[in-house]
This record gives C-alpha cells, sequence and structure tokens, in this order.
C-alpha cells in the first residue's frame, strides 16, 4: 500500500485572487458575489486586462509553489510562498489602476480573511480539514505524488485558471460541500495522477 503525503492548506494568494474576481464579477456582470461592495469605474481595469493580470499571478503563484514543494514539504512551501506576498502587498497594485483602490481592497481582505470564527481562513481550514481525512481514505491504495498539497478557496474557481498544477490541487469550499464533492475531488485527483 502506497504512503501518502497528503497536506491541505488554505492559500492567503488564491483566495484573495478569488476575492479580487468577484469583486470585478460583480461590477461588469452585475452579479453579487462576496464581497458585494460597490466600486469605483475609475479605480478598476478594463475587465479583459484584470482577467489577464489574474491569470498570470493565479499560474506563476502555482508554478512557484509546485517548484517550492521539490525541496520543502508542502505545508512549509505554501506558508514561505504566501508569507512573501503578504508582507509585499505592492505585488497586487497592477490588480487595479492606482494604488489607493489596490490598498483598499487589501485592507477590506485582510480584516475578513484573519477574522476568527467567521473569516476565510477559519472556514476554509476547518472544513478542509474535517475532510482531509475522507480524501485520504478515498485515495487510499492508489498512487500519488509524494508530496501532496490540496489547497481551498472560498468560493467556486474562477473560469479560466487552472485548478491543478503537478502535485497541487484547488477545490473550493462550495465544491467539496456537495454531495458528490469528495468523491468528485478524489476522482479529478485521480485522473490528474494518472491512476
Amino acid at each position: 500500500m502506497t504512503l501518502h503525503q497528503l497536506s491541505n492548506s488554505c492559500s492567503f494568494v488564491l483566495n484573495y485572487l478569488q476575492f479580487l474576481d468577484n469583486i470585478y464579477t460583480n461590477f461588469y456582470t452585475g452579479s453579487a458575489k462576496f464581497p458585494a461592495i460597490n466600486s469605483n469605474k475609475e479605480g478598476l481595469l478594463e475587465h479583459d486586462v484584470f482577467i489577464h493580470n489574474k491569470k498570470e499571478m493565479w499560474n506563476r503563484y502555482l508554478e512557484n509553489l509546485s517548484n517550492s514543494m521539490i525541496s520543502r514539504l508542502s505545508s512549509e512551501a505554501i506558508t514561505i510562498l504566501d508569507l512573501r506576498y503578504l508582507t509585499n502587498p505592492w505585488l497586487f497594485d497592477h490588480m487595479f489602476k492606482d494604488k489607493s483602490n489596490s490598498e483598499n481592497a487589501w485592507s477590506l481582505f485582510q480584516s475578513w480573511y484573519w477574522a476568527p470564527t467567521f473569516g476565510c481562513q477559519y472556514v476554509n481550514e476547518n472544513v478542509s480539514h474535517a475532510l482531509i481525512l475522507n480524501i485520504s481514505e478515498t485515495l487510499a491504495g492508489h498512487k500519488a505524488f509524494p508530496n501532496f498539497l490540496i489547497t481551498s478557496i472560498y468560493d467556486d474557481l474562477p473560469d479560466g485558471l487552472e485548478s491543478a498544477k503537478d502535485n497541487i490541487f484547488v477545490f473550493s469550499i462550495t465544491e467539496l460541500s456537495l454531495p458528490n464533492g469528495l468523491h468528485n475531488m478524489a476522482k479529478k485527483i485521480l485522473n490528474h495522477i494518472g491512476s
């Protein structure tokens, strides 16, 4: 039987990109995804420019995380990478037309993300920790990557973004909460790793 090194984590960066995607989606499509805030067009990029920047940053993050996991445990790799972005919020400035809008979105996200008992990190990690044992059982006996990471985001994966990169799998808490969510996630993982 194969021994799995399976870990899960809630990525600050991927959840922030999800948060920004929802701000832009709400403004440009009129939907009401969280955070449903009034946005000023003057501060927002053209939608196609934002989509390009978001996709580029998402893919670069997953690539950097995958490369970092070669020499580190997945939980350590994601913490170190997220800290790089947390201590350098200017890395997200290109997601808005001006720095003040970037700073406002950053502050709003941080106040929600870190909130005890209802914040993004708390909810994502508690839900995913409760589910990780079931996922491990479902994958038992199948070939797996030696350093395997599941990271969760708070809403549905934005269109056009990768949900898997090498040994990293991104799933939404919404997706995991569906009646067949665990089964579907395990199936996607197995399809990706070729078992």
